[in-house]
This record gives C-alpha cells, structure tokens and sequence, in this order.
C-alpha cells in the first residue's frame, strides 16, 4: 500500500464518524458531502540510509501528510479536526496495513485555513510521517 491508503484506512478505523470512500478522501476534497476530511501527500524530507549496510536503499522514509477537514459548524469542525489530530498523533511504532510506522508527528496545532464557496469552514494541520518503504 502507499502512505495515504495506510495513513487513511488507519484515520478510517479509528476515528468515528469518517469512512475510507464515504466523507474521507486521499488526495481530493470533492465539492461534497460539506462534512469530510481529505489527506493528501506533500513534499519529503531526506530519507534514512543507516543500520542496513548499504548507501544506495534507504531504511525509512520521512513523507509528509496534509489533513483537512471540511464542516458545515465551526465549532464541530473544530471538534473534529482535533479528534482526528490527536488519534493520527497517537501513532508511534504502530504497524499500519503491514508497514511499520515510527511517528505520525503533528508539524503544528490545527488551525482555521478559510471558507469555501459554499461557507463550509476548513482547518488543516501538517504531519512528518517516519515509516518503513512501503
């Protein structure tokens, strides 16, 4: 699997109220439902080349993550975007559709990005991700 699928079937199990497909998305916020969230991959930090011997595989990778969520209530949306900050925060050496995943580490606190066209409220926060190749 890649890291939105591990990442999003995890937030999917975990967090109640968003399903994989259903008002959770990887790398797309469709124009509805007005409550989902969305992950999306976003530039790296430099691999990890130790403890295998070799220069040329690397050992772990540093991907970052970009979580949104969409809600028609501020302070629901709120309520949910801290919800889903802090179980993807709780991920430390977890294993996530068979990948071993040291940290899902928040970059920042969630934070109010803007409104839609439809006035639907959205708040982001980043993640550093220290995984195994997957």
């Amino acid at each position: 699997m890649a890291l939105l699928d591990e990442v999003g079937t995890y937030v999917s199990d975990n967090v109640s109220g968003l399903t994989l497909g259903t008002n959770l998305y990887l790398s797309m916020m469709p124009d509805t439902p007005d409550i989902c969230a969305a992950l999306y991959s976003l530039t790296t930090d430099s691999p990890y080349f130790t403890m295998n011997g070799s220069t040329t595989q690397p050992v772990l990778e540093n991907p970052r993550i970009q979580l949104y969520v969409r809600h028609s209530s501020y302070a629901t949306g709120e309520a949910l975007i801290y919800t889903t900050w802090k179980q993807m925060t709780e991920v430390s050496d977890n294993t996530l559709s068979g990948v071993n995943y040291l940290r899902l580490q928040a970059l920042g606190s969630p934070e109010f990005l803007e409104r839609d066209s439809n006035h639907n409220v959205i708040f982001h926060p980043p993640f550093q991700a220290m995984k195994a190749l997957s």
